[in-house]
């Protein structure tokens, strides 16, 4: 065996052996990339399952931003979880990751609490000024809510394509913070209707007065 074929023999070797080492380290990324796609989902579907459970502490424990505003009052959660309980669902559509930060995009189907609340307005308007952490006000939303809640009626149901931002802390993949879409989500929109109440009582009170006068 002269130089010459000894030289072409080992650049063939060497072509093979720089192909089959990059073959091994694409497979290597693949497999880590699906493998960070299985924990951001199984991450995804316990925090979805903490939405529709109204579990405001193990929220609070997925997300980097503990910061959650939630309703307390009891009467109320159970009205909230008995929504997210019969309508919640969701459907992961993508996951895109860039080291350790990810997002995943869904689709949502939801429960919005808009017309019962007005609803339930509409009923108790007359006692409008009321606290709202006064025990008999709270008793008699919850009351209207419940009488108003409709599941079949799907004019109360949306459905929405959202975005959840997530980090990579240690071995474990967390929520960013609870955006706007998961906040609407995570109670029905209860709080977003009862904080425009607050802001606009007599607005709404008004328009209730005229509907329960007027009919609606």
């Amino acid at each position: 065996m002269n130089n010459r074929m000894l030289k072409r023999i080992l650049k063939t070797f060497l072509v093979f052996a720089m192909i089959f080492s990059f073959s091994l380290n694409s497979f290597a990324i693949s497999a880590n990339a699906a493998g960070q796609k299985s924990k951001i989902t199984k991450q995804v579907n316990t925090y979805m399952s903490a939405l529709k459970r109204y579990d405001i502490k193990k929220i609070r424990s997925m997300q980097v931003n503990k910061d959650v505003y939630h309703i307390t009052d009891k009467r109320l959660q159970k009205y909230i979880r008995k929504a997210n309980k019969e309508n919640l669902s969701y459907e992961i559509k993508r996951i895109k990751t860039k080291g350790s930060s990810a997002t995943v995009y869904m689709h949502v189907r939801f429960y919005s609490s808009q017309g019962d609340f007005e609803n339930a307005i509409k009923k108790i308007v007359w006692d409008y000024k009321r606290s709202w952490s006064g025990a008999k006000f709270g008793k008699e939303l919850y009351e209207w809510l419940s009488w108003a809640y409709d599941p079949e009626d799907e004019a109360m149901i949306f459905e929405q394509n959202i975005k959840v931002s997530m980090t990579k802390k240690g071995n474990k993949w967390m929520i960013n913070k609870m955006n706007d879409d998961l906040f609407f989500i995570k109670d029905a929109g209860l709080t977003y209707f009862m904080d425009d109440f607050a802001k606009h009582p007599k607005t709404l009170s008004r328009i209730a007065s005229l509907s329960l006068k007027y009919g609606s």
